[in-house]
């Protein structure tokens, strides 16, 4: 095996040699003759790019020149040596080489050139397809995946292809052409090669080879060049040989190779093999090459031969020895017969015919058919035999029913048919049913039983009985002292069970031992990362909450905690923002001097601003501090608090004459320290009213006082004693003189706007506010009858100084009329005396101007918010001072003051009481 090459030599048919002769003449006897005719040429033999020419595709019994593709000359040094492998030996010496193949098949041709100073032959070759009838493929034996390989198509002379499509059996797309092609197969596998040749007249033959690819492998390279060579058909009874060529790269590679024939003949070893068949058929011959002692080969090669009869010689009658016999067969016959069970196979047959030779005439002897025997020629294979079932309880059930055949009082199924089996009647677990199919009289599996009845998993076979199994735990609850839920103690829960046809029977379910028992937890006060609320927004306290857990520190009621929580304070500030304020007052601020009301005026002259003390208060150091404080000082503001004089009616300040002289005596003790007083005594010390100075004993005249610091003004009540204090707050002035008035706004008096004008009614409120200068009076002759009246002169229209409430009394008078007085206003009565409005009663009587009188019907008491009004005229009189209101007669101030001592008293005398009674 370590021969740079490996040639069976064959028979050889027909081989034509030449050589190269200095005469030209051709000589194949010896090798001496080649080289007497050569001149020496000197060198080796450079064998790179050295190959055989000639055809790759000869026909049949036809010659076929193959030579070198250089000419390396003639010497004495070198030669050339061809080999072809055929039926017997054909050697061949020269440049070129001419041999013939008279069967059809695959041959190597070779030649090797030596040269005798090297000692290192150098050796090539090349495949040749002989085509004998039919077509067929010319591809490697061998190749290797991802290397491209060529393939061709080899015809016969006469055959005249138009078309071919190929397909290469690994799926890729088929191709057209006639060829060479080339196609790479992806990975290694056994691939069948088939081609439809289309011929002129449209006919198709399909032909087909096989492939052995490998996968990739370095060293390998070579591989498709490795190629059985020898006949792909024979004669029976005739030796055929073929030998395996294996390229430069496998020789080394190569451990053995073995022969097998596809018959009875052993299978044998070596890089050659020659069997004889004795029949007549199609054979396989597998080559399976090791590289190895393993027992799988590197490569698998097929070769198919075909085996016919040989051609009987002519017959020659008179060649024919009378008594001898030969022998002849038939074509080969298939034939169907039985076997097994219901099995069949197909046997090739063929006639044995001997024919003996006999005279058919004294001059002719001609061998005549005396014996016929049908001979089996191959025995096929027995397929589709019925399996039998081994079932040990094959009688249960409808056996029929489910498909099985009875066959002499046994049971089988059919080929290629499936049966469920159970491996155990009686299984621990669930039945599991096993499909046996028949396969040719072989039932697959090894289950038995055609019935099963199911186990119970745990539990065991049918029937099995257990009794006292823990079938599971129970949990029962666990008392504990505070009722605490989830504390349980676990029992185990037995039972009895059966099982039947895999279902668990349970009987007598029952509590059995105790496994674990509950634990109560245990309890403590433990501390928490959070603090009760603060008791205060700044400054306060809070205490750090602890929270009562179980042991494993879930939080539990704090009353199973049974001591008490632990206390821990700290300080806080519960919402420091909340005591973040900003305090700010604004104060007037005086200049600090006053200035003069003009002459006749009362009142004071001010200058002020206002002054604001913004400060800000926050939480500094767990308490309420001041943290800043702003002033801001606004523009001088002059204010004008004088008012012309006017006698007012104070009811906010009314005081007797005891009373205003005890203040007059105050105001004449405190000038010195005040000096709005000092000022105002010093100014008005000639005011009169009536001809009452301010300061008479009999007066009633006084100063009332107003603090512009109130909003609104507000009355400052002076003091009424002499000995009252002298602190008058700076925000004080004197506002206005007060006297006494009576009578709501909207009552008529009678007035005159101008001297000798008629007197007309008008409203208090438009005398005042017109300052009308008369009003209409009694004479001082007049009597309570008498209409005789005359203008006075008004000396000052009186009312209040600001709205006040007043008690008023609404007197309701047979005759229709209305009059609202104060309690304490002078009115007329029916004897011609003075009293107050509030000494009235039912049934009494009011006086209308001439005297007529009105009787009072009705008296109701109510509350005016407002101002009252009155007069003074410029007159003593007491007649002068009797005024006509809403046609009534009554009196003006002059009777609530210096007039006051004729109140109750009659006025009019008897004059005004013998007027009344004249009649």
């Amino acid at each position: 095996m370590n021969t740079r090459r490996i040639l069976c030599i064959l028979g050889l048919v027909s081989v034509g040699l030449t050589g190269c002769s200095k005469g030209g003449s051709s000589n194949s006897s010896s090798e001496g003759a080649m080289s007497s005719l050569c001149t020496d040429v000197a060198g080796k033999v450079d064998a790179s790019g050295l190959k055989i020419e000639g055809d790759q595709v000869a026909q049949q019994s036809e010659p076929t020149t193959y030579r070198l593709s250089e000419d390396l000359g003639c010497s004495n040094n070198r030669k050339v040596e061809w080999t072809a492998l055929s039926s017997k030996s054909a050697k061949a010496y020269g440049s070129e080489f001419t041999p013939s193949f008279n069967q059809s098949g695959e041959y190597v041709v070779s030649a090797k050139i030596s040269n005798t100073e090297s000692g290192e032959p150098v050796e090539v070759s090349q495949k040749t397809v002989v085509v004998g009838s039919q077509a067929s493929i010319v591809a490697s034996d061998v190749g290797m995946a991802g290397v491209a390989l060529t393939f061709d198509l080899a015809v016969p002379a006469n055959s005249n292809p138009a078309q071919a499509l190929w397909s290469f059996g690994d799926g890729k797309p088929a191709q057209f052409g006639l060829g060479p092609l080339t196609h790479t197969y992806s990975s290694g596998g056994t691939y069948t090669i088939a081609v439809a040749i289309t011929d002129a007249t449209g006919a198709i033959t399909n032909i087909t080879r096989r492939i052995v690819i490998l996968a990739s492998t370095d060293g390998f390279e070579c591989i498709g060049d490795m190629t059985v060579s020898g006949p792909t058909t024979g004669t029976r009874g005739v030796p055929v040989t073929w030998g395996l060529f294996l390229p430069p790269c496998m020789v080394s590679m190569v451990h053995h190779v073995t022969w097998s024939f596809n018959d009875s003949a052993p299978a044998v070893d070596g890089l050659s093999a020659t069997r004889t068949y004795n029949q007549v058929g199609t054979y396989t011959i597998k080559i399976e090459i090791y590289n190895d002692d393993t027992a799988f080969p590197l490569v698998t090669l097929n070769r198919q031969i075909e085996i016919s009869e040989p051609e009987l010689p002519p017959e020659d009658p008179g060649n024919c020895v009378l008594g001898t016999t030969r022998d002849s067969y038939s074509n080969q016959v298939k034939e169907e017969v039985g076997c097994g069970v219901l099995g069949t196979k197909e046997n090739s047959y063929r006639d044995h015919v001997v024919e003996t030779c006999q005279a058919s005439s004294p001059t002719v002897r001609r061998y005549v058919e005396t014996s016929r025997t049908k001979e089996l020629v191959q025995e096929g294979e027995c397929k589709g035999q019925y399996c039998l079932v081994p079932s040990p309880d094959i009688n249960v059930g409808d056996i029929l029913a489910m498909g099985f055949v009875l066959i002499d009082g046994k049971y089988y199924i059919a080929d290629g048919a499936s049966q469920g089996f159970y491996p155990s009647q009686t299984p621990a677990g669930q039945c599991v049913k096993q499909n046996r199919t028949c396969d040719n009289g072989v039932l697959s599996g090894s289950a038995v039983y055609l019935t099963c009845k199911n186990g119970c998993e745990g539990l065991g076979p049918d029937g099995t009985v257990r009794t006292g199994v823990v079938t599971g735990s129970e949990t029962v609850a666990h008392q504990c002292a505070f009722g605490e839920t989830g504390i349980n103690d676990q029992y185990t829960i037995l039972a009895d069970q059966k099982c039947a046809d895999g279902v668990t029977v349970v009987s007598n379910t029952r509590r059995g031992s105790l496994t674990q028992a509950g634990v109560c937890p245990t309890y403590s006060w433990n501390p928490t990362a959070n603090y009760s609320a603060c008791s205060a927004d700044c400054g306060g306290q809070q205490n750090l909450i602890y929270e009562c857990r179980d042991g494993a520190g879930n939080a539990a009621p704090s009353e199973r905690c049974t001591s008490e929580a632990p206390v821990q304070t700290r300080v806080c500030d519960g919402n420091p923002a909340a005591v973040r304020t900003v305090e700010s007052v604004t104060n007037p601020e005086d200049a600090g001097s006053s200035n003069s009301c003009p002459k006749n005026q009362i009142g004071v002259i001010t200058k002020t601003r206002d002054v604001t003390v913004t400060k800000t208060f926050a939480c500094i150091d767990h308490a309420v501090a001041l943290e800043s404080e702003k002033t801001e000082y606004g523009e001088w503001q002059v204010e004008n608090y004088c008012r012309d004089y006017v006698a007012h009616r104070c009811s906010q300040d009314s005081l007797n004459n005891t009373e205003a002289h005890g203040r007059y005596l105050w105001m004449v003790k405190c000038k010195a320290q005040v000096p709005m007083i000092k000022e105002f005594l010093e100014k008005f010390d000639d005011i009169k009213v009536s001809g009452i100075n301010i300061d008479t004993t009999k007066r009633v005249l006084y100063p009332t006082f107003m603090n512009r610091a109130k909003k609104p003004e507000a009355p400052w009540i002076a003091p009424k004693l002499e000995s009252g204090s002298c602190t008058v707050p700076s925000t004080v002035y004197i506002a206005a003189v007060c006297l006494s008035s009576c009578a709501t706004p909207e009552q008529q008096i009678l007035t005159q706007t101008a001297r000798g004008e008629k007197p007309q009614y008008a409203t208090f409120l438009e005398a005042l506010t017109n300052n009308h200068p008369y009003v209409t009076t009694l004479r001082s002759e007049s009597n309570m009858r008498t209409r005789i009246t005359q203008n006075t002169k008004v000396d000052q229209w009186v009312t209040e100084l600001i709205d006040g409430d007043h008690k008023i009394l609404d007197f309701r008078l047979q005759s229709g009329g209305v009059l609202r007085l104060t309690p304490n206003h002078p009115v007329v009565t029916s004897d011609g005396m003075l009293k107050t409005a509030g000494e009235f009663k039912v049934g009494e009587d009011f006086v209308k101007l001439g005297g007529a009188l009105d009787p009072i019907v009705g008296i109701t008491e109510r509350v005016h918010h407002g101002k009252v009004y009155n007069v003074f005229v410029q007159s003593a009189d007491p007649l002068k001072n009797i005024v006509v209101t809403n046609g009534y007669l009554n009196g003006t101030a002059f009777y609530q003051n210096e007039g006051g001592k004729f109140m109750n008293r009659r006025v009019f005398q008897t004059r005004m009481i013998q007027g009344v009674f004249s009649k």
